[in-house]
């Protein structure tokens, strides 16, 4: 009950990832819960090798690299998507993206969250340079 009278729904905690990062456990475990977001060492590896060498890559071999491989960590990617450099994504599976959309250089998309569905871009968006979009539980 709140103060007034009325029927309150109790809040959701929303863990912090300062919480996250000094929890028992060890480092790889925390870091595939907080970043890849799916257990096993297959999605680790796949997420790995994708920013590894396609991330920072600079001028048109980092652009098609990274529109050819970020579509294998996301949920679901249309036809036409840019993905700037320095592109980064936080439980990629958990992220939908249309058709014809651009995410410019040095954005964020984190999908981190065990009760949510994700993120989802429509098609014809333009995600620009430096953004954040988060969903953590939303």
């Amino acid at each position: 009950m709140s103060t007034d009278g009325s029927e309150t729904t109790p809040a959701r905690e929303i863990p912090r990832a300062q919480d996250q990062l000094f929890a028992r456990g060890s480092a790889l475990a925390k870091y595939r819960a907080l970043i890849v977001g799916r257990p096993g060492l297959g999605a680790l590896l796949a997420y790995e090798i994708v920013v590894v060498f396609t991330q920072a890559l600079p001028g048109a071999l980092g652009l098609a690299l990274r529109k050819i491989c970020y579509p294998w960590l996301l949920g679901a990617c249309g036809r036409n998507v840019v993905f700037g450099q320095n592109v980064v994504l936080r439980h990629p599976h958990k992220i939908r993206i249309g058709d014809n959309v651009v995410i410019d250089d040095n954005c964020l998309l984190d999908a981190k969250g065990d009760s949510n569905h994700g993120i989802r871009i429509g098609s014809g968006v333009f995600v620009g340079r430096n953004t954040i979009v988060s969903c953590k539980n939303g």
